[in-house]
């Protein structure tokens, strides 16, 4: 009886295990009316929490610690607004999903749900041209030239009902971002270009019902105070860059200040060391450390948050580049390289 209770929970694992590889395998399709390889296509970029805007009026949450892309039914509604410029991009796909020609999708989304269902979408994603200005203080930004740089076709999203709209793994993994956050930007691009230097490397889920319940995201190699772990990539985290859980001040020899951080959903009472030692990969220096407790991951990374700095974001190569002119990174310093 065992035995055939154990094959029974194999095999589902395994059907279950297809389908997400399935649902996930979707954004592998994307296409381009423009081939954009050796350059980048940049767009407005802020927080919080950290949104792109693709063009005006389109904009989506950048969140890696959701392994799905999802779409609001607000942003639904827009796209099939027949007045509005963007309907046209817009492809329903409710119907062949409902007739059993699609996969349901399986994930988590970018709020920390897991998600199951059959309501899915695939847009054709327009993203605008903008051009970098320097106002009367020469400070680089972006501005809107009103025309259209390139479509994304082929993006799947499944349906939310939250608020605003994200971008999820299975979207971003298409691509290697290159921020510049002097100019609240972020540049899609195909490849990684010269004058940056790797100082991460990136793993991913290896067991694989943690795949399964978590998703196909990315995690790094954190010490804190000395003692590392391995934390979550998560850009949905609003306003904090390392998170720890309660039972982790104890490795604290420092006075701890309480505050609060806001998330999608809450807020939490936290404990703060604001001299946390925090090492990654090539780099260590003192960076802000919050420790609270919730029903996400335990150990949760945002480098947006961290360093404030123009850097390549490969999450499919699973690298973390510097740029090479900004090698005296402000607060933090080269160390020999934690073991990946």
């Amino acid at each position: 009886m065992r035995t055939i209770l154990i094959a029974v929970i194999g095999l589902i694992i395994i059907g279950v295990g297809s389908v997400v590889l399935l649902s996930r395998s979707t954004q592998r399709s994307l296409e381009f009316d423009q081939d954009f390889a050796g350059s980048s296509i940049p767009v407005p970029f802020k927080g919080k929490p950290y949104t792109v805007e693709l063009m005006p009026g389109l904009n989506f949450k950048f969140d890696t610690g959701a392994d799905i892309s999802s779409i609001s039914q607000r942003d639904v509604q827009k796209l099939r607004d027949p007045y509005n410029a963007l309907s046209k991009y817009a492809i329903n796909l409710n119907e062949r999903a409902r007739s059993g020609k699609l996969d349901p999708v399986i994930g988590r989304d970018g709020y920390g749900s897991f998600v199951f269902n059959h309501k899915r979408y695939t847009v054709s994603l327009p993203v605008g041209e903008y051009v970098f200005r320097k106002d009367s203080a020469g400070v680089e930004h972006l501005d809107y030239t009103g025309k259209i740089k390139n479509v994304i076709r082929k993006v799947d999203f499944a349906a939310t009902d939250e608020a605003m709209s994200s971008l999820g793994l299975d979207f971003l993994k298409a691509f290697k971002f290159e921020w510049k956050p002097e100019a609240q930007a972020m540049g899609l691009r195909r490849d990684i270009p010269a004058g940056y230097h790797k100082i991460a490397t990136m793993q991913k889920n290896v067991h694989l019902l943690d795949n399964l319940w978590s998703g196909d995201r990315c995690y790094v190699i954190l010490s804190v105070n000395q003692h590392p772990h391995i934390f979550l990539l998560d850009t949905g985290l609003q306003d904090t860059s390392v998170k720890l859980p309660l039972r982790d001040t104890i490795h604290v020899h420092s006075d701890l200040r309480t505050d609060s951080v806001p998330t999608m959903r809450h807020t939490f009472i936290v404990k703060v060391d604001d001299k946390g030692w925090v090492d990654i990969g090539s780099r260590a220096g003192t960076r802000r450390v919050y420790y609270y407790d919730n029903i996400e991951d335990d150990y949760q990374f945002n480098l947006f948050n961290a360093f404030k700095r123009d850097m390549i974001i490969d999450l499919d190569g699973l690298g973390i580049y510097f740029g090479t002119k900004q090698d005296e990174l402000t607060g933090y310093v080269a160390v020999p390289a934690l073991p990946m």
